[in-house]
């Protein structure tokens, strides 16, 4: 997999050199194609002027010869973490290779950008994977995130959101029709209790903040277990809701194998709330960032990013009926 990226990016680069010499030769009255739209190009260099403003052959020769040198230097690769198991965000199939929402998307991106060649690593929990981009192990981490101040803070979050993971609320079927953040604070419903800093304790924040007339109920508590958790604690009763992501609710809950699925009788969850997510990125990879926010983008306003989460999830997760948050 990896021979064929590198095959591909120096099939780039083959054309982005070309592409310089045949600058040349229209300097001297000739015609050719131009470079493939889809791919990065480099802004004009004083050889592409020289060639205009001088009859000097050599120096001309010489100004190309420079320039496609450094258009020919390898790609520099970027190392993204993700876990192999978080389908159908990121995951090993069983042909041993990558492939999930985030992970076509960023081939995407890979493609668009000859300048890096993206190679991925089977890494460990999320803190761990966390602690590897801010150490320099690794470039971009893969964990479906949401945006909270901290990591805004802590590393680079582009622009440009990588998807929308769907959220809803976890319900015992009697308060099934409580589809919505608004009407879970209208009928006075109690969260389960929310880890400070994460990023589903900041869609109720946020909430909170947008709506001063009313408020969602709900405390911070400390455990990380504190988001499976709240799927036995609705279930027994103890509290009302918990706002919950999609993808997870049908592993643990609705999968007959799931870890919850003794409680799939009592409880109803809908996605409703299209959240956010980020690629996350090492503080210093300033450029890195900027360049997948554009390809991001990009993506977005050509429905692609629709296309491929309609593929993965099965509906349009950036169509759903709640507001975002961020």
């Amino acid at each position: 997999m990896i021979c064929e990226k590198k095959i591909m990016k120096n099939s780039l680069l083959i054309k982005k050199t070309l592409g310089v010499v045949v600058g040349t030769v229209l300097a001297l009255g000739l015609t050719a194609c131009g470079k493939d739209a889809t791919a990065t190009t480099a802004p004009a260099t004083s050889a592409d002027n020289s060639a205009t403003e001088s009859t000097d052959a050599t120096s001309a020769d010489t100004a190309v010869e420079s320039e496609a040198t450094d258009e020919s230097s390898e790609a520099r690769t970027i190392k993204i973490v993700g876990k192999s198991s978080e389908y159908p965000l990121e995951f090993i199939d069983d042909n041993g290779q990558w492939d999930g929402y985030e992970i076509e998307v960023l081939r995407l991106i890979d493609e668009a950008l000859p300048q890096y060649d993206f190679e991925y690593v089977e890494g460990n929990d999320q803190t761990s994977n966390y602690t590897g981009v801010s150490t320099g192990k690794y470039q971009l981490v893969l964990s479906n995130a949401f945006y909270t101040d901290e990591r805004a803070q802590n590393y680079n979050l582009p622009a440009n959101q990588s998807g929308a993971s769907p959220l809803g609320l976890i319900q015992r079927t009697e308060n099934a029709d409580i589809t919505s953040l608004d009407q879970a604070a209208d009928a006075g419903q109690i969260f389960t209790p929310s880890l400070a800093g994460d990023g589903l304790t900041y869609q109720l924040e946020e909430y909170n903040r947008q709506h001063t007339d009313k408020q969602l109920q709900f405390e911070y508590s400390d455990p990380n277990s504190l988001w499976t958790d709240a799927i036995a604690f609705v279930a027994e009763g103890r509290y009302d809701t918990a706002i919950f992501p999609a993808t997870y609710y049908e592993q643990l809950v609705t999968a007959e194998d799931g870890s919850y699925h003794q409680y799939a009788d009592k409880l109803s969850f809908k996605a409703t709330i299209p959240c956010p997510t980020y690629f996350v990125i090492a503080k210093e990879e300033t450029e890195l960032s900027d360049a997948v926010s554009e390809q991001l983008g990009i993506l977005k306003d050509s429905g692609k990013l629709e296309e491929i989460a309609i593929k993965w999830y099965g509906f349009n997760p950036f169509d759903l009926d709640d507001e975002l948050a961020k």
